[in-house]
């Protein structure tokens, strides 16, 4: 693919996105999709069409910050394989509706906060951070709403989004743990997307919870590392509410979206203001279960081949989901009973 500097000005085009954040260089790269990359697209990085012009960061905060009031954003956070790019998939067939999927410069602003790069300057993330919603939240011709599919990595910043703006509102996506479990043992790829991600994402976020602290993953079996990623957000879930607003998050089982679509969707969508008439209400109530799963179009992918799945993985995996269940109760001391997801 080959790059280019853009002529267009970043700041103005709405189909320039921001892609990701060099620290180094102070500056923030800009990715240029069109409007049909992004709804086929899984992720705001993957398939974009060009690399738009680089902007300088600290430049840049006065003008985008004098710009006036911009929409708030709307985020679907979850606790991953949970159903959010099912939920993503059918919110974005709204026309008010742009969905921002899985934009890797909040992994990134996430991950900079958590690690803080530059000890001697421990506001530059924030700076960062209002730079990135700036852009994401302006206005979109057309576009009623954004809600962003954020990946797990940016729970920690739950608290972040809420306080950003007061209409902002989550919607949090969660499994039970021992489905959650069956999700990700039952396959090598997951397992080794599990490895890295563990060692390289949550590590910082694992630090947030006081019954995992001196917990390295490193250390920790297959199982024992999705319980981790799943206790961890769990864990900054709860925290979220236990706000005074914890009405502007609203958690919904991902398992239901596979069996019970409409209703779900549609339970997102009037938590998030989305259905502005009929006609959108209509978009909504013709939804049908999917016939493919959302990530892999090989895989068939309705309520019936989701219950083998599980059934098959619990009898290859069971063991292990077992002994994972075991870890994840004595770490945490009984905290489980407390989560606001369920555990079976």
């Amino acid at each position: 693919m080959k790059s280019r500097i853009a002529s267009d000005d970043p700041l103005a085009t709405p189909d320039f996105f921001p892609m990701a954040i060099k620290p180094q260089r102070n500056t923030l790269v800009f990715a240029s999709m069109t409007r049909e990359s992004l709804v086929q697209s899984p992720c705001l990085d993957r398939w974009y069409t060009v690399f738009a012009s680089s902007t300088m960061l600290m430049a840049e905060i006065p003008k985008l910050l004098s710009r006036g009031p911009q929409r708030p954003l709307h985020f679907i956070l979850h606790n991953a394989f949970c159903g959010s790019t099912l939920l993503a998939r059918h919110l974005e067939g709204l026309p008010h509706c742009l969905v921002l999927k899985e934009p890797q410069v909040l992994g990134q602003i996430a991950i900079l906060k958590n690690r803080e790069l530059v000890p001697s300057e421990p506001d530059r993330w924030a700076d960062w951070f209002e730079v990135v919603f700036a852009m994401l939240a302006r206005g979109y011709p057309s576009d009623r709403e954004v809600v962003v599919k954020a990946s797990s990595t940016c729970n920690t910043l739950g608290n972040a989004l809420l306080d950003h703006d007061k209409n902002t509102k989550i919607v949090f996506l969660y499994s039970g743990l021992r489905t959650f479990l069956l999700q990700v043992l039952k396959s090598k790829d997951r397992r080794q997307w599990l490895r890295k991600h563990m060692e390289d994402v949550l590590a910082g976020q694992m630090t947030q919870v006081p019954f995992l602290t001196g917990t390295r993953a490193a250390d920790l079996t297959d199982g024992q590392r999705a319980s981790t990623m799943w206790l961890v957000n769990s864990f900054l879930c709860r925290s979220l509410l236990t706000r005074s607003d914890a009405n502007r998050i609203l958690l919904l089982d991902g398992e239901d979206l596979i069996s019970r679509p409409t209703e779900v969707v549609l339970a997102a969508a009037n938590f998030l203001g989305l259905i502005i008439d009929d006609a959108d209400r209509t978009v909504l109530n013709d939804i049908r279960p999917i016939v493919h799963h959302a990530k892999d179009a090989a895989l068939p992918y309705d309520a019936e081949t989701r219950a083998a799945e599980l059934a098959g993985a619990e009898e290859r995996h069971g063991g292990e989901v077992q002994a994972a269940m075991a870890w994840a109760e004595t770490v945490s001391g009984g905290w489980l009973a407390e989560s606001p997801f369920p555990v079976a």
